[in-house]
């Protein structure tokens, strides 16, 4: 609740399809850019729309404000009516596009600023990138946003790859208590070859007796060639961080995964298409992949080559 013009005002955000709420978006869109700040409603309105995510801000069953979002992060078309400035509206949709974006798995947001509103973005976390240009006749500022997923605990359907699919990985290590299993081809290194993940699987693996890091790989050749933090790892501590080969992947070809626990996974059901699935708290499709895991498990070993190469 908000107060604005001696009145508390509850704002509620909406997701709308363009072929659905164009109407109400045009409406405010055209009051804001149009009739107050000259811009052409050829440039205005534009092609772009049709395949954009639509936000709009209702304060009393009225539609007051509106914002929308590129499938690559780019935000723009903020808009909020000017009874309904300063008062909280803005803020309300841009927390909500934010959050919005990190259930859509982005590694960052971005937009062109009005030189009026750089102060605004600055405040929910954009920064500045380059210099001022022209938009539409008016002075703008680029400026981005990245997300950040290390604590992030909300189901994401489809997050990208490599980012934040990174910081992902690092997510469930951090939730691990006593096992982490990673199916990986040639263990991805923009994955997996990071420093917080090595350290956090070392404090993992010493942490009890129990302890253990599994680590399956289809092709040893890459890290062979490259070197590896997890490789390096494996070897400093072989008794529970173990790195295995196999040549028959069975249910997991074409696949990568993460699985912490009993609970915790990340799922690539199909590395060609680079979409990956975040389930911090899922259980029964833990059980299953860990038994398909399992089972590529047993009839894995250690690849004696990775053991005598001295990276």
């Amino acid at each position: 609740m908000i107060k604005h013009e001696r009145k508390e005002l509850t704002i509620r955000i909406e997701k709308l399809d363009w072929s659905k709420g164009q109407s109400v978006l045009a409406m405010i869109r055209r009051r804001v850019f149009i009739d107050e700040q000259g811009i052409p409603e050829s440039v205005e309105l534009d092609s772009l729309d049709i395949s954009a995510q639509h936000y709009v801000a209702i304060v009393d069953k009225k539609p007051v404000g509106t914002a929308r979002r590129l499938r690559d992060g780019r935000v723009g078309r903020m808009a909020v009516l000017s009874a309904y400035r300063n008062a909280g509206v803005g803020s309300a949709l841009m927390r909500y596009v934010i959050d919005d974006a990190m259930k859509s798995g982005l590694p960052r947001l971005y937009l062109h600023a009005q030189t009026a509103a750089i102060e605004f973005y600055a405040r929910h976390g954009f920064s500045a990138v380059g210099e001022m240009f022209e938009e539409a006749a008016m002075s703008h500022q680029a400026m981005e946003r990245p997300l950040h997923y290390q604590d992030y605990s909300d189901r994401i359907i489809a997050a990208s790859y490599p980012s934040p699919s990174d910081q992902l990985v690092l997510n469930l290590a951090r939730r691990a208590n006593r096992t982490i299993r990673i199916f990986s081809d040639t263990l991805d290194h923009l994955l997996f070859d990071n420093k917080e993940l090595a350290d956090r699987l070392s404090d993992l693996a010493r942490s009890t007796r129990d302890s253990q890091v599994q680590i399956l790989i289809t092709n040893s050749q890459l890290i062979q060639q490259k070197g590896h933090r997890l490789l390096d790892l494996s070897r400093r501590l072989p008794s529970s961080v173990h790195l295995h080969m196999t040549k028959v992947p069975e249910a997991l070809a074409g696949k990568m995964l993460v699985l912490a626990d009993h609970d915790g996974v990340l799922y690539m059901p199909n590395i060609n298409d680079g979409r990956v699935r975040f389930e911090p708290s899922d259980r029964p499709l833990c059980m299953r992949l860990t038994e398909a895991f399992d089972r590529v498990w047993q009839r894995s070993e250690a690849d004696p080559n990775l053991r005598e190469l001295g990276i």
